[in-house]
């Protein structure tokens, strides 16, 4: 199985327990059930047909099929996506390498995991409403369409709801937190033809002008136009006077760092709430971004083994142990161990 595999398989074995300990070890039961969880976690456009079909000729009770395609479909998006898994859909554009990442899809599509009747496609098409509104390559139609026409805001009242995060909520409510208002004003940039960059500032989240070096907008101040000096002032209001200003934090981000942060972010707000079952996919998406890191993917068993899930857990820091260095390796292992000792 490919890496970015292990943790939907991971989660997809939890959820079948029931159903396996129901057939009391019956000989089906095993690598052929493996299979195919593997199976229909690697489908990219996984129906049901299929899975019936791999199930029979696995000879997989049918206890196991049905159990996996309840899984498939509790994960799908059943709007425009009907039995197309969401998860699959946010790995493809990630990691799509001919057109490049769409950074308002894939957060949308992070949305769409938390929002199970979200409509993607209506979102975007939304979106380009908006950037049919901009007068082509004009900075001040964006500025005036975005936050004096749309009245685009940072929500200072309920910072850290998990709403401000999610890109729909974001173009419904008209506020969020600095990235996500962000990556709306980069897209509706990108639609009038205006390049636009993300600028992870330390604590905050600004916009570039690519056309205009030293240029930034603040999208959670309502657009503010920063110059530099600006942006500076800004750094040292959040952090102190005597923080140490450095020219790269100014430096454009790429998309997929966007979209990690994003993640992040979502993720600290799970972890101070204690909510394991949104830590888990928020988890495992980061653990599908490209060049994600083996902490990252190992972060996903970290999850698991906080909500009980040890075998699961056991089985990704094994999997992440064969392509990891030999250092690495040792301390996966290690976790594999204790996770397999929690389960006796």
């Amino acid at each position: 199985m490919k890496r970015k595999d292990v943790a939907i398989a991971g989660e997809m074995r939890i959820s079948l327990d029931v159903a396996v300990a129901q057939l009391h070890g019956a000989s089906e039961c095993g690598n052929c059930v493996l299979r195919l969880i593997a199976r229909a976690a690697a489908m990219r456009k996984s129906n049901r047909a299929a899975i019936i079909e791999e199930g029979m000729y696995l000879r997989v009770h049918k206890t196991i099929v049905d159990a996996v395609l309840g899984v498939v479909e509790q994960t799908s998006h059943f709007g425009t996506l009907p039995l197309v898994s969401v998860t699959n859909r946010f790995i493809e554009c990630v990691n799509a390498p001919g057109r490049g990442l769409v950074l308002e899809e894939a957060a949308l599509l992070i949305a769409a995991h938390a929002h199970h009747d979200l409509d993607v496609e209506s979102a975007l098409r939304s979106i380009d409403q908006i950037g049919q509104m901009v007068n082509t390559g004009e900075l001040a139609s964006l500025r005036s369409v975005l936050f004096d026409q749309y009245r685009l805001r940072g929500d200072t009242d309920t910072y850290y709801d998990p709403n401000n995060s999610y890109l729909d909520s974001v173009l419904t409510r008209r506020t969020g937190i600095p990235i996500t208002l962000s990556v709306l004003t980069i897209a509706v940039g990108r639609r009038a033809s205006i390049p636009l960059s993300g600028v992870g500032l330390p604590g905050h989240f600004l916009v570039g002008v690519l056309d205009h070096p030293g240029m930034y907008l603040d999208p959670f101040a309502g657009g503010k136009v920063l110059n530099t000096g600006g942006c500076i002032d800004l750094f040292h209001q959040l952090h102190g006077t005597g923080a140490s200003f450095e020219e790269s934090m100014l430096t454009p981000v790429d998309s997929v760092s966007i979209v990690d942060r994003m993640l992040n972010n979502l993720l600290a707000i799970f972890r101070s709430e204690g909510d394991t079952r949104s830590q888990l996919w928020v988890a495992r998406l980061r653990s599908y971004l490209p060049g994600a890191s083996i902490s990252q993917q190992a972060d996903v068993a970290v999850v698991l083994a906080n909500g009980g899930q040890f075998d699961a857990a056991a089985e990704i820091f094994d999997s992440l142990a064969h392509v990891a260095d030999d250092d690495t390796a040792g301390a996966l292992l290690a976790a594999r161990d204790r996770m397999r000792s929690r389960m006796n």
